[in-house]
């Protein structure tokens, strides 16, 4: 039997849904929540800082890139600066590639999806950086899933009750 949940993403939004389990309320709410334009633009954006491949352009030592905020252009992090621009490109690609699959470890159709789109942009001469990729929708919904953008989501089945506190 269906029930109502309310959930909660403290810095975007609140919606209801009707599911069975919480787990379901969460996929019903990823399926919507994906076509939504603002997030589509944040993961179809290749910039490291603002888009989904920020989450992959890092190693064990953290971003590749600085992060001052007050810099109008991307630059790379210092432990970079003994390497040739070969030398950068190919670690940091092998690097972003191995991230890509590690965090779609258990879906590799995904994981080869966004690393085809990330290769087509980056492979024609396009600052990837500045560019969009496109994908598809079981994408959009596992993204949602999957990132620490949704982290602090908070679900919860309403009840039959006059009055139900659902967060202070």
């Amino acid at each position: 039997m269906k029930k109502t949940f309310i959930i909660q993403e403290p810095l975007f939004l609140t919606a209801t849904v009707r599911a069975t389990t919480k787990e379901e309320a969460f996929d019903v709410f990823a399926r919507h929540y994906s076509h939504d334009e603002k997030f589509r633009k944040l993961v179809n954006s290749f910039s490291p800082e603002k888009g989904l491949l920020g989450l992959f352009a890092c190693d064990e030592h953290g971003s590749f890139f600085n992060e001052d905020e007050d810099q109008l252009i991307i630059t790379y992090h210092a432990r970079f600066n003994s390497m040739s621009e070969v030398q950068k490109e190919k670690y940091m690609n092998e690097k972003i590639e191995s991230n890509i699959r590690e965090f779609w470890d258990d879906k590799p159709q995904l994981a080869d999806e966004y690393i085809a789109e990330w290769r087509k942009i980056s492979g024609n001469g396009h600052d990837s950086y500045n560019s969009c990729g496109k994908f598809s929708d079981a994408f959009y919904a596992d993204v949602v899933k999957r990132t620490k953008w949704f982290e602090e989501v908070s679900i919860h089945e309403l009840t039959n009750n006059e009055y139900q506190l659902i967060s202070e």
